[in-house]
């Protein structure tokens, strides 16, 4: 599907924002059916843009998940995964595996990524093909707040002109705070 979509030739370029919400339920989502009103801002910002209603993770967790996002391969395909041999060691992307920020750049948009988790710091190489990477690690002690992530993300926006492709991922449901 990725490279259907960029197969397609567009008269005008769209901008991309991606919202990735670590370890949030899709039945907790209103969009997704949810019975309570938890999620508003998710469900209107949704409804004004374009929502899978049928997605799968590759993974059960981050690491090799949102590798296989931004390269559209397998993790078998890919190996940003746990050492088999040392549950301290993880591979991390190589340089000639192109990401989708990547073939944004080069379609001439503006790049930015606003992450708080671990597994998404710059040595496993997922910030490859993006202009401005906000990272920032969080653990139950230390975690950037969605607002302030949020914060960061919308100056970006202000300030970059063009056509952008932004990301954003929140932790908190991940976290016990």
């Amino acid at each position: 599907m990725l490279w259907a979509f960029l197969a397609c030739q567009m008269s005008s370029k769209p901008n991309v924002v991606v919202v990735v919400v670590d370890t949030l339920r899709a039945d907790r989502v209103g969009i997704y059916g949810a019975p309570r009103p938890t999620t508003p801002n998710i469900d209107s910002f949704a409804q004004q843009g374009v929502f899978f209603e049928r997605a799968y993770a590759h993974s059960g967790w981050t690491l090799p998940s949102m590798t296989s996002l931004w390269t559209g391969l397998y993790p078998h395909e890919h190996r940003v995964v746990r050492s088999p041999t040392s549950q301290q060691e993880f591979g991390s992307l190589p340089s000639e595996r192109q990401t989708l920020a990547e073939l944004f750049k080069q379609r001439g948009y503006s790049t930015a990524a606003v992450t708080n988790n671990t597994f998404l710091a710059p040595d496993f190489g997922l910030h490859q093909g993006f202009d401005d990477y906000f990272y920032q690690g969080a653990d139950n002690a230390d975690i950037r707040s969605a607002k302030e992530s949020t914060d960061v993300a919308l100056q970006w926006w202000r300030e970059t002109q063009g056509a952008k492709f932004l990301v954003v991922h929140y932790m908190e449901p991940h976290m016990d705070l």
